[in-house]
């Protein structure tokens, strides 16, 4: 798992650890670090290649994030993510 990035968009990979679908977050585990993300309504999520609503997002999903940093809070622009949970360490 790692944190790809250049000046302007970054992308992550990991596994999902917690979606809250109110204030429309989500914090994946990268590595060894939770990294939440602010999920705007324009932010495309995918599900196996099929494009989903957030909320059918589920923990243990093996995503990949691309995303921008605003202040301290990197909001997503999209959202990748697999059935496939991750394989343990």
């Amino acid at each position: 798992m790692t944190i790809l990035s250049d000046e302007a968009v970054r992308t992550a990979e990991g596994t999902v650890h917690q979606i809250d679908l109110l204030n429309r977050e989500i914090v994946v585990l990268v590595g060894d670090v939770l990294l939440r993300f602010d999920v705007p309504p324009g932010c495309e999520v995918y599900l196996a290649g099929e494009r989903v609503k957030l909320r059918l997002l589920q923990p243990s999903d093996r995503v990949r994030v691309t995303y921008a940093q605003r202040g301290e809070s990197p909001v997503a622009s999209s959202i990748h993510a697999s059935w496939f949970p991750s394989a343990p360490p």
